[in-house]
């Protein structure tokens, strides 16, 4: 008798200890009614078409092995929702986002032109005018103490930022020409003259 009269409250300890475990996620989920326990297995299921999917985005910067900034690249959801959003590297592939693209390449060919044509303007200022001097000190036979450099040539032929000058070592007095890369498509022709100080 004393065996049988305690399992009616095991099972009651049983049945509240479930019920404290249960209800907090149960009312977390909406659920009211015994019968609604399956929404809490359902609610928990993510369904593969959601975990194998694929989407649009629009590249924020460069990301190796996947694009350039403003290309649009399709990409696993999860790898977007993992890694590019929350780094800040894309964002989806919106009408808004695609405008926004459209826009940066507009603004970004515009300024590239510009480029182009100011170093075509540079080049044709620089073919046209006479050999720029370079004054060095020299010794006998016209040698002179150090060689010209490419900094002095920028200088001498007045030019911003740092193009790419290419010319033999420069050890003597004399007329020369060297190779000034103004653009990745424009390259000029520069005469100089090593002159005595």
């Amino acid at each position: 008798e004393k065996s049988g009269s305690s399992t009616p409250f095991v099972r009651m300890r049983l049945s509240l200890v479930l019920a404290l475990l249960v209800s907090p996620v149960s009312a977390f989920f909406g659920i009211t009614h015994p019968r609604d326990a399956s929404l809490l297995t359902l609610s928990m299921k993510r369904p593969r078409s959601l975990m194998r999917g694929k989407s649009k985005v629009v590249l924020t910067k460069d990301v190796k092995s996947i694009g350039a900034a403003s290309e649009v690249v399709t990409v696993k959801d999860g790898f977007f929702m993992n890694y590019l959003y929350p780094r800040g590297l894309a964002e989806k592939a919106t009408s808004e986002a695609l405008a926004g693209v459209q826009k940066r390449i507009a603004a970004n060919d515009a300024a590239n032109a510009e480029t182009l044509a100011a170093a075509e303007a540079s080049k044709a200022k620089i073919e046209s005018a006479s050999a720029v001097s370079i004054s060095k000190k020299a010794g006998e036979g016209g040698s002179i103490f150090g060689s010209v450099t490419a900094v002095e040539v920028v200088a001498a032929l007045g030019l911003e930022g740092s193009p790419k000058i290419q010319f033999d070592g420069i050890t003597s007095l004399g007329d020369y020409e060297v190779t000034v890369t103004l653009h990745p498509k424009v390259v000029a022709t520069a005469k100089i003259q090593v002159v005595a100080e």
